[in-house]
């Protein structure tokens, strides 16, 4: 893919030296050594002007003068018409015939995957510093998700700290057994849609260092094309301090206008907090948990598959008994449904994702677990969010045994002394489940909204 002769590269001085180290025109991902008053890339030998890597060397010099670069909401090939061979050669180039071929080059399998994996290989670099010149689709194709994506997916989600329990791998590959999960880049953003029969939707915003409307125009188009009823077609889970509200705000009226509504909020707890458990406000808890670990027997043990079935059928027992109390209640019992596939399909996948996972086994007085009969009566499972939040996303116990919740969960919050907080996800409007999660004092209520669009 060469463009400029070696003989002009090697007799000029202004490529892989820089006098910013926060330049975007630092290739992606190196860091340079400090060379008198210059940043130096660390593969180029000063004496030479040669690339100790050349054969090696990374798609950003492969392909430079050109570059892949983002503008309003689309890609570009552009040119760095500051090269100097571009300044003194620009009249003379025949640049269609070499951009075909370098557009064919970087949409080549491995250059592409390099590409979708690496989202800040696509930069915005200063206008008046380019000549822009073809559009680049990178990929619209909708691809099916799978456990081989985590890396790609967490690649993108790492370039923003959210605090939503759906911003994570884990949440996102656990709802395949309820939905088909693909995915697609727009405008360099990675956009993951979930469909069953009754609707195309997205759990959460794109996932990119800057989302434009564009972007949320393009995915709604993909969701209305699926969905009959594009009343349905919506983006959930969208936090606070992401941009989303002044981006929709500054939409011009010729274009499709987008509303945000407010969705069930999610609880988060100081994790210091659950493990101590302090004051007048948690005495009732601790007056749980002291019940617990003085009148039973038990073993607090890390999951593993050879307790899936009798977990389950604990879940099993769980929810009749939930179903005969909220019989009236049908998007209630629905949810239990479809949580039972949904703890199966966990259990199963356990080992393949980033989760903790506790059972408690109860004994009979005077047993023990070298005796083998105990029972387990309580589970419960998590996922990182970010370094400083972990959600615990499941938790079934037997509910005739006083203080086992306190106590699960007391325990698993001991376990997560690395996290500053945890989020027990939100109560999805029922009035008990709001009842318990407030009475652990929560340090934070996280606001979560959905995206529509008019119609």
């Amino acid at each position: 893919m060469r463009f400029v002769s070696s003989k002009f590269c090697l007799a000029c001085l202004g490529c892989c030296r820089f006098h910013d180290i926060n330049t975007v025109w630092l290739p992606y991902k190196i860091k340079p050594n400090v060379y008198k008053d210059l940043y130096v890339c660390p593969h180029l030998d000063i004496k030479t002007n040669k690339c100790k890597i050349y054969p090696r060397r990374p798609l950003d010099c492969k392909i430079y003068p050109f570059v892949l670069a983002k503008r309003e909401n689309q890609v570009y090939i552009a040119l760095h018409k500051l090269c100097l061979f571009i300044e003194e050669n620009i009249s003379k180039l025949n640049l269609k015939s070499y951009t075909d071929g370098l557009v064919k080059y970087l949409l080549s399998s491995k250059n592409k995957k390099f590409i979708l994996d690496n989202p800040g290989f696509i930069k915005e670099y200063p206008k008046d510093e380019l000549i822009f010149l073809d559009k680049v689709n990178i990929d619209t194709k909708l691809i099916n998700l799978s456990i081989r994506d985590k890396k790609l997916i967490n690649s993108y989600l790492k370039i923003s700290k959210y605090t939503l329990s759906a911003y994570s791998f884990e949440n996102i590959f656990l709802w395949k057994c309820l939905y088909d999960i693909t995915y697609c880049f727009i405008n360099a953003n990675l956009c993951i849609f979930f469909k069953d029969s009754r609707s195309c939707f997205m759990n959460f915003f794109p996932l990119g260092e800057k989302i434009d409307i564009g972007t949320i125009e393009k995915c709604f188009e993909i969701m209305n094309s699926v969905n009959k009823n594009k009343a349905v077609s919506r983006i959930e889970n969208i936090e606070d301090g992401f941009g989303c509200r002044e981006m929709i705000n500054c939409v011009s009226t010729d274009r499709p206008q987008y509303f945000l509504k407010p969705k069930f909020k999610e609880y988060l707890y100081a994790t210091k907090d659950m493990i101590e458990l302090r004051g007048d406000k948690f005495k009732s808890k601790r007056s749980a948990l002291n019940y617990f670990l003085k009148n039973y027997n038990y073993e607090f043990m890390p999951f593993n598959k050879e307790y899936t079935k009798e977990a389950i059928s604990l879940y099993k027992n769980w929810s009749g008994n939930r179903q005969l109390k909220f019989n009236k209640d049908d998007v209630y019992c629905m949810m239990i449904k479809d949580n039972l596939i949904l703890h199966e399909f966990l259990m199963k996948n356990f080992a393949k994702l980033v989760m903790n996972g506790y059972v408690v086994k109860i004994y009979a007085k005077g047993g023990s677990a070298s005796g083998g009969n105990g029972k387990i009566k309580a589970y419960s499972f998590g996922y990182p969010i970010n370094k400083d939040t972990f959600c615990i996303f499941a938790e079934i116990t037997d509910l005739e045994i006083k203080g086992l919740a306190q106590f699960i969960f007391w325990q698993f919050c001991k376990k997560l002394t690395m996290y500053k907080f945890i989020n027990v996800m939100d109560d999805s409007g029922i009035s008990n489940l709001e009842k318990v999660k407030m009475s652990y004092r929560p340090h934070k209520l996280i606001n979560s909204y959905i995206l529509t669009q008019n119609e």
